[in-house]
């Protein structure tokens, strides 16, 4: 016996605050838990073009799943720097890595400037972002810094295991995202494109 019942009695505690009853957590844990988006959309890059669904989901704390249309494509000028940023996941959290961004090598001064809701990003959503720019295509997360991508092209979120498969086979990056739309709950159309 535990100090809260028998070790049965744990367990089941155990199972319900980790399953689908997430609901059942205590209170304090689940006051970050308002309206947070789910690992959502699909973003690709292969031969200078980038591509993007527009699903936003979210997951309310009552049950039950929202559905919006949004833009995930950003393009931003640096100095005479053009880059094209392509958001994946928590969108909130993502939307403020865009407008912090201030170039792929951040100087520690950008560094030590990064929102302090950035740097604990694992405690609420998850996010990734993909860059293109004339150097080529990078990613990153909540860590925000930006890896170079080697590979001839990319994909990212929820409907990226599709995508990839769909280029590996040929696919152009809208094409990749058009057939990630048709497996992937998170992912849906219209699919929009972007270039340098």
């Amino acid at each position: 016996m535990t100090r809260h019942g028998t070790a049965a009695d744990e367990r089941e505690r155990h199972r319900i605050n980790q399953g689908p009853h997430a609901a059942c957590v205590p209170r304090r844990r689940r006051q970050r838990q308002f309206r947070r988006a789910a690992a959502t959309t699909t973003i690709t890059y292969r031969a200078g073009i980038i591509a993007a669904d527009s699903r936003e989901t979210w997951e309310g704390e009552a049950g039950g799943t929202s559905y919006a249309t949004c833009e995930k494509l950003f393009r931003k000028k640096i100095g005479k720097k053009e880059f094209i940023i392509g958001t994946a996941g928590g969108t909130y959290l993502a939307m403020i890595y865009v407008d912090w961004f201030r170039g792929i090598e951040p100087t520690m001064d950008q560094h030590l400037k990064l929102p302090e809701i950035l740097r604990d990003a694992h405690l609420e959503e998850d996010f990734e972002v993909l860059i293109v720019c004339r150097d080529g295509a990078f990613h990153a997360n909540h860590l925000c810094r930006a890896v170079k991508v080697i590979d001839p092209f990319i994909a990212i979120g929820s409907g990226r295991k599709a995508a990839l498969g769909a280029m590996h086979a040929g696919a152009t990056a809208k094409r990749a995202v058009e057939i990630a739309c048709k497996v992937d709950p998170y992912t849906a159309p219209p699919v929009r494109t972007m270039r340098l």
